[in-house]
C-alpha cells in the first residue's frame, strides 16, 4: 500500500465500504497507505502477498485463509495477478465470491505471461477500469466476456478540490519541494517507468528557451539507479539543471497539484485509466 492508483483506489473503496456500513479488510504488504485505512476505520493484514515466488504462495495461503476465516470475509476482492494466484485459490476452496480488477495493460510478451495474467480472469466478476482495458481484455481472453464490466474510476472530490486544501498544506509540499515563487512551475507526477515519457517533457523544456520554468518530476526520485542516471545524463546534456528536477514522491497529492501552473501526462502509450489528468483538472490545474 504504497503510491499509486490501484493502492489510492483500494484505500478509496475500503472508505465507500465502510460508510455504507461495511467492514473493510485489506491484505497487503505494507507501505504508507496503510494508516490512512486505520484512520478510515479499515483493518489491516501484513502478508508478503506481493511475492512472485510460486514456491512461497502455499505457505502464504494459509494464513491468508486464516485471515479470511478470523474476518468472516463474504467477498473476496482482487487487485493485482500475485496476490491473484495466492487469494484466489483460498478464496474458491472456501466458496467466498471472488471480484478482480484489471488496472494495468496486460502485455502479450510471451505464452508463459499471458498464462500468469489469466489468473485476473477466473473472478466471479472481472472489473476492467476503462473502456481500453476491456478492449484489450477482450482481445486476449474473449472467454470472460459474460463476467467483464468496465467501472470507470474517478477522482474523489472532497479530496481534490481547492476549497478543500489548506495553505499549511500548500505551504509544507512547497517547502519539502523547494519550490521557487518566480517561474511557472510545469509538473509531471508519474511511477519512475520509462513509459511515462519524462524524457519527453525533458526534450520539450529545452525547447523553451523564453520562459522561466522549473519542471518537477515527481516520483522520478524513488526510480531505480539506471532510471535516475539516465534522466540525469539528458537534463545536463540540454542545459537543463536546475531547471528540471527529480523529486521523489509525495503524501499528499492535491497540495501538490495546488501548486502547479501546468500538470502533463507525456505517456508513450495509453494510459489505463489516467488519474493525473481527471485529479489535476479537479485541482483547476
Amino acid at each position: 500500500l504504497e503510491k499509486g492508483g490501484v493502492e489510492r483506489g483500494t484505500i478509496e473503496m475500503a472508505d465507500a465500504v465502510i460508510r455504507e456500513g461495511g467492514r473493510a479488510v485489506v491484505i497487503s504488504n505494507g507501505g504508507q497507505l496503510v494508516s490512512r485505512l486505520l484512520r478510515l476505520g479499515g483493518e489491516h493484514y501484513d502478508l508478503p502477498v506481493h511475492t512472485k515466488n510460486p514456491l512461497k504462495w502455499f505457505f502464504i495461503r494459509r494464513h491468508v485463509r486464516d485471515v479470511l476465516v478470523k474476518t468472516g470475509a463474504d467477498i473476496v476482492h482482487i487487485r493485482s495477478r500475485a496476490p491473484a494466484w495466492i487469494a484466489l485459490p483460498v478464496a474458491k476452496a472456501m466458496k467466498i465470491p471472488v471480484v478482480t480488477t484489471i488496472h494495468g495493460r496486460l502485455r502479450r510478451v510471451n505464452p508463459f505471461k499471458k498464462i500468469y495474467n489469466s489468473i485476473m480472469m477466473r473472478g466471479d466478476r472481472v472489473i476492467a477500469i476503462s473502456n481500453y482495458i476491456y478492449r484489450m481484455v477482450m482481445e486476449q481472453f474473449p472467454y470472460v466476456a459474460d463476467r467483464l464490466l468496465t467501472i470507470h474510476r474517478g477522482v474523489d472530490i472532497d479530496i481534490f478540490s481547492p476549497e478543500n486544501v489548506s495553505a499549511q498544506r500548500v505551504i509544507r509540499i512547497s517547502n519539502m519541494l523547494d519550490i521557487p515563487d518566480d517561474c511557472a512551475i510545469v509538473m509531471l507526477p508519474a511511477r519512475p517507468t520509462d513509459w511515462k515519457g519524462a524524457d519527453l517533457l525533458i526534450e520539450a523544456a529545452s525547447k523553451l528557451n523564453d520562459i522561466n520554468f522549473v519542471v518537477l518530476l515527481i516520483g522520478a526520485a524513488d526510480g531505480t539507479d539506471d532510471y535516475q542516471q539516465g534522466l540525469i545524463k539528458m537534463i545536463k546534456s540540454h542545459d537543463l539543471s536546475g531547471k528540471v528536477r527529480l523529486c521523489q514522491g509525495v503524501d499528499d497529492m492535491a497540495a501538490t497539484l495546488m501548486l502547479a501552473d501546468v500538470v502533463l501526462m507525456p505517456s508513450r502509450s495509453p494510459e489505463p485509466f489516467g488519474r493525473v489528468a481527471i485529479e489535476a483538472s479537479a485541482m483547476g490545474c
